[in-house]
């Protein structure tokens, strides 16, 4: 191999390492972003558990007032 053809196979493995490192910090940037999300649905999931929770012991409270006043407290 010449010098030009080392020349052009340097080239194409310097372009070659920087299309590759592009794609590595898309994929790393995209990643990010993913686990941001997933905590942030994590976060909501774990409110709306907490408001169910909530909603369900103001159920159970209303329903053991009606049972309470229908059956004279006993």
């Amino acid at each position: 191999m010449g010098l030009m053809g080392i020349i052009v196979k340097g080239a194409m493995e310097t372009r070659k390492a920087k299309a590759l490192a592009r794609i590595n910090n898309e994929h790393a940037a995209e990643m990010a972003q993913i686990k941001a999300e997933a905590a942030n649905l994590k976060g909501q999931s774990t409110a709306a558990i907490h408001e169910l929770i909530k909603l369900a012991q103001t159920h159970h409270e209303m329903l053991t007032e009606i049972l309470n006043a229908l059956t004279g407290g006993h």
